[in-house]
């Protein structure tokens, strides 16, 4: 059962040239199949309209009940989003508590700058050249800093100054190659060749 129909256009065109008792009776026709789903007993000219009719309605309640199921379709597949979206918010707050009982045990770690021992240990263990003292004074007056953010791991910091200090050597040594090359690279005529070979 519906509780409405499309009467078109076409059909009041139709109709109106039909004597009024005639157009009574297809209009209730129209209606009771429409809605209903009641097969008309018509004869005549009138059963000549309504089967003209007809398909349309047919097409009509056809559209009505597949939107219908869509509807149910679409209210189902809503709630399961709507329960799998609830899924994961619940997930992700727990996965955030778990993150911030993380965050608590790393905040717990506090930066507690090394003696000039622990460097030169640490130092001796890796074998670089890195001077303890040094890097020890120079973090010192830089108050443990390193550009904004307070120093976390002061072995990563040696390791870094370890590099850099390789680097340096490097550099050095082919500054130093470069400047000890003292040949200077001289252009000869073949009169000096014969000159110099005479001598």
């Amino acid at each position: 059962m519906r509780e409405s129909v499309l009467f078109y256009r076409s059909f009041y065109d139709a109709l109106k040239n039909i004597p009024p008792d005639e157009r009574l009776k297809v209009y209730d026709a129209i209606m009771e199949y429409g809605m209903y789903d009641r097969d008309p007993d018509l004869d005549g000219v009138a059963l000549a309209i309504f089967l003209l009719a007809k398909p349309q309605i047919d097409a009509n309640n056809k559209r009505y009940e597949n939107g219908c199921k869509a509807k149910k379709k679409r209210t189902v597949s809503e709630t399961k989003a709507n329960i799998k979206q609830e899924l994961s918010e619940v997930e992700a707050k727990e996965k955030e508590k778990v993150k911030e009982k993380v965050k608590v045990k790393d905040n717990n770690k506090i930066f507690k700058p090394p003696a000039v021992d622990d460097v030169r240990d640490y130092c001796t263990e890796r074998g670089n050249n890195v001077d303890p003292q040094s890097f020890v004074d120079f973090y010192e007056s830089k108050g443990w800093m390193i550009g904004k953010n307070k120093m976390k791991d002061w072995k990563a910091a040696v390791r870094t100054w370890e590099r850099s200090e390789t680097k340096t050597r490097q550099g050095e040594t082919a500054k130093l190659t470069k400047d000890n090359n003292n040949f200077e690279h001289r252009q000869y005529s073949a009169e000096m060749l014969a000159a110099l070979q005479d001598n």
